[in-house]
Protein backbone atom coordinates (compact mmCIF):
# COMPACT_ATOMS: atom_id res chain seq x y z
CA UNK A 1 0.00 0.00 0.00
CA UNK A 2 2.97 2.38 0.97
CA UNK A 3 4.62 1.75 -2.52
CA UNK A 4 1.30 2.53 -4.23
CA UNK A 5 1.27 5.94 -2.57
CA UNK A 6 4.24 6.48 -3.76
CA UNK A 7 3.73 5.76 -7.10
CA UNK A 8 0.49 8.19 -7.10
CA UNK A 9 2.77 10.78 -5.78
CA UNK A 10 5.08 10.40 -8.81
CA UNK A 11 2.85 10.45 -10.86
CA UNK A 12 1.37 13.68 -9.84
CA UNK A 13 5.12 15.76 -9.38
CA UNK A 14 5.67 14.51 -13.06
CA UNK A 15 1.92 15.68 -14.02
CA UNK A 16 3.25 19.15 -12.00
CA UNK A 17 6.63 19.43 -13.73
CA UNK A 18 4.82 19.30 -17.58
CA UNK A 19 1.71 21.60 -16.20
CA UNK A 20 3.41 24.82 -16.68
CA UNK A 21 4.35 24.43 -20.29
CA UNK A 22 0.25 23.35 -21.33
CA UNK A 23 -0.88 26.88 -18.62
CA UNK A 24 1.81 29.08 -20.44
CA UNK A 25 0.13 28.72 -23.57
CA UNK A 26 -3.43 29.29 -22.95
CA UNK A 27 -3.27 32.08 -19.90
CA UNK A 28 -1.78 35.57 -18.90
CA UNK A 29 1.98 35.31 -19.81
CA UNK A 30 3.41 35.00 -16.28
CA UNK A 31 5.22 31.89 -14.67
CA UNK A 32 6.29 31.59 -11.93
CA UNK A 33 8.49 28.87 -9.51
CA UNK A 34 7.47 29.14 -5.93
CA UNK A 35 10.15 27.80 -3.12
CA UNK A 36 9.64 27.92 0.84
CA UNK A 37 8.49 26.81 4.33
CA UNK A 38 5.52 25.35 5.13
CA UNK A 39 4.24 24.14 9.07
CA UNK A 40 0.96 22.01 9.19
CA UNK A 41 -0.59 21.18 12.83
CA UNK A 42 -2.58 17.89 12.08
CA UNK A 43 -2.17 14.35 13.70
CA UNK A 44 0.25 13.53 10.81
CA UNK A 45 2.72 15.85 10.75
CA UNK A 46 5.80 15.48 12.50
CA UNK A 47 7.96 17.66 14.18
CA UNK A 48 10.71 18.47 12.08
CA UNK A 49 11.40 20.80 8.86
CA UNK A 50 9.35 21.08 5.87
CA UNK A 51 9.40 22.40 2.69
CA UNK A 52 7.18 23.75 -0.28
CA UNK A 53 7.93 23.77 -3.90
CA UNK A 54 5.69 24.82 -6.81
CA UNK A 55 4.54 27.03 -9.74
CA UNK A 56 2.32 29.79 -9.57
CA UNK A 57 0.42 31.08 -13.10
CA UNK A 58 -1.37 33.89 -13.43
CA UNK A 59 -4.94 33.88 -14.29
CA UNK A 60 -6.51 37.43 -14.80
CA UNK A 61 -5.35 40.73 -13.44
CA UNK A 62 -6.41 39.53 -9.71
CA UNK A 63 -6.22 35.76 -9.71
CA UNK A 64 -3.80 33.08 -9.80
CA UNK A 65 -3.19 29.53 -9.44
CA UNK A 66 -0.79 27.89 -6.96
CA UNK A 67 0.27 24.00 -7.76
CA UNK A 68 3.01 22.78 -5.16
CA UNK A 69 3.90 19.60 -3.29
CA UNK A 70 4.91 19.59 0.50
CA UNK A 71 7.32 17.39 1.63
CA UNK A 72 9.31 16.42 4.85
CA UNK A 73 13.22 17.35 4.91
CA UNK A 74 13.76 16.09 8.45
CA UNK A 75 13.51 14.03 10.36
CA UNK A 76 12.44 11.62 8.11
CA UNK A 77 13.03 12.59 4.27
CA UNK A 78 10.44 12.27 2.44
CA UNK A 79 8.39 10.66 5.00
CA UNK A 80 5.29 12.73 4.19
CA UNK A 81 4.34 14.52 1.46
CA UNK A 82 1.42 16.19 -0.19
CA UNK A 83 0.34 17.97 -3.53
CA UNK A 84 -1.60 20.91 -3.65
CA UNK A 85 -3.56 23.78 -5.69
CA UNK A 86 -4.30 27.10 -4.65
CA UNK A 87 -6.81 29.43 -6.21
CA UNK A 88 -5.19 32.74 -5.04
CA UNK A 89 -6.98 36.71 -5.18
CA UNK A 90 -5.39 39.68 -4.67
CA UNK A 91 -7.10 41.91 -2.24
CA UNK A 92 -5.02 45.33 -2.35
CA UNK A 93 -5.18 45.87 -6.17
CA UNK A 94 -3.91 44.05 -9.79
CA UNK A 95 -0.97 41.36 -9.52
CA UNK A 96 0.01 42.57 -12.94
CA UNK A 97 -1.29 44.83 -15.46
CA UNK A 98 -2.49 43.73 -19.44
CA UNK A 99 -1.65 47.66 -20.09
CA UNK A 100 1.89 47.22 -19.25
CA UNK A 101 1.78 48.36 -15.62
CA UNK A 102 3.89 46.09 -12.42
CA UNK A 103 0.76 45.63 -10.63
CA UNK A 104 0.69 46.36 -6.63
CA UNK A 105 4.10 45.87 -5.13
CA UNK A 106 2.59 45.46 -1.76
CA UNK A 107 -0.86 42.73 -1.55
CA UNK A 108 -2.37 40.61 0.14
CA UNK A 109 -3.79 37.15 -0.81
CA UNK A 110 -6.53 35.65 0.21
CA UNK A 111 -7.29 31.87 -1.48
CA UNK A 112 -9.22 28.22 -1.22
CA UNK A 113 -7.08 24.97 -2.46
CA UNK A 114 -6.71 21.24 -1.78
CA UNK A 115 -4.24 19.34 -0.14
CA UNK A 116 -4.13 15.11 -1.77
CA UNK A 117 -1.99 13.05 0.57
CA UNK A 118 -1.83 10.25 3.34
CA UNK A 119 -3.41 12.26 6.10
CA UNK A 120 -6.11 10.55 6.88
CA UNK A 121 -6.65 7.22 9.23
CA UNK A 122 -6.12 4.58 6.60
CA UNK A 123 -2.90 6.19 5.60
CA UNK A 124 -3.96 6.07 1.57
CA UNK A 125 -3.92 8.31 -0.46
CA UNK A 126 -6.17 10.36 -1.54
CA UNK A 127 -7.73 14.07 -1.44
CA UNK A 128 -7.13 14.92 1.89
CA UNK A 129 -8.47 18.46 2.59
CA UNK A 130 -10.19 22.06 1.80
CA UNK A 131 -7.36 24.46 2.90
CA UNK A 132 -8.29 29.03 3.57
CA UNK A 133 -5.38 30.43 3.74
CA UNK A 134 -4.88 34.53 4.35
CA UNK A 135 -1.14 35.61 3.26
CA UNK A 136 -1.34 39.38 4.56
CA UNK A 137 1.84 40.68 2.99
CA UNK A 138 3.27 39.20 -0.63
CA UNK A 139 6.45 42.15 -1.81
CA UNK A 140 6.53 42.18 -5.30
CA UNK A 141 5.09 41.13 -8.69
CA UNK A 142 5.40 38.86 -11.61
CA UNK A 143 6.91 42.17 -13.77
CA UNK A 144 10.08 43.01 -11.47
CA UNK A 145 10.32 38.89 -11.06
CA UNK A 146 10.56 38.28 -7.91
CA UNK A 147 7.82 38.17 -5.12
CA UNK A 148 7.76 36.88 -1.56
CA UNK A 149 4.62 35.62 0.65
CA UNK A 150 5.08 36.68 4.23
CA UNK A 151 2.98 34.81 7.26
CA UNK A 152 0.82 32.86 5.50
CA UNK A 153 -1.68 31.71 8.03
CA UNK A 154 -4.67 29.27 7.05
CA UNK A 155 -7.20 26.43 8.40
CA UNK A 156 -7.33 23.38 7.29
CA UNK A 157 -10.62 21.02 6.72
CA UNK A 158 -9.83 17.29 7.08
CA UNK A 159 -12.06 16.10 5.02
CA UNK A 160 -11.58 12.45 5.64
CA UNK A 161 -11.01 12.70 9.25
CA UNK A 162 -13.72 14.94 10.04
CA UNK A 163 -10.36 18.05 11.55
CA UNK A 164 -9.61 21.23 11.46
CA UNK A 165 -6.15 22.38 11.80
CA UNK A 166 -4.21 25.22 11.37
CA UNK A 167 -1.60 25.66 8.58
CA UNK A 168 1.24 28.62 7.91
CA UNK A 169 4.17 29.57 6.02
CA UNK A 170 7.12 32.09 7.11
CA UNK A 171 8.05 32.57 3.97
CA UNK A 172 7.56 31.71 0.31
CA UNK A 173 9.37 33.23 -2.44
CA UNK A 174 8.11 32.75 -5.85
CA UNK A 175 10.84 33.47 -8.87
CA UNK A 176 9.20 34.79 -12.02
CA UNK A 177 10.74 33.16 -15.34
CA UNK A 178 8.12 34.68 -18.11
CA UNK A 179 6.18 37.63 -17.24
CA UNK A 180 8.75 39.82 -16.13
CA UNK A 181 10.04 43.30 -17.29
CA UNK A 182 12.45 41.30 -19.54
CA UNK A 183 9.97 40.02 -21.76
CA UNK A 184 8.79 43.35 -22.33
CA UNK A 185 9.57 43.93 -26.14
CA UNK A 186 9.30 48.17 -25.44
CA UNK A 187 12.04 47.89 -23.00
CA UNK A 188 14.56 45.94 -24.91
CA UNK A 189 17.37 47.62 -26.56
CA UNK A 190 18.13 48.16 -30.41
CA UNK A 191 20.59 45.79 -31.75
Amino acid sequence: MKATGYLVHLSIILFLLCLPSTLAAALPSDLGISFGHVAQYDDYHQSGLYINFGFTKGLTERLELLVFTQTELTPDFLGDRQVGADLALSLLGKRWNKDGFAGNGINMLVSIGILAGMHSHDLEFGLDSIVFKLTPIAVGTPHVGKRDRLATIGIDWNIRDHQVSFIWNIMISDFYVRGTWRDDPSLRLAD
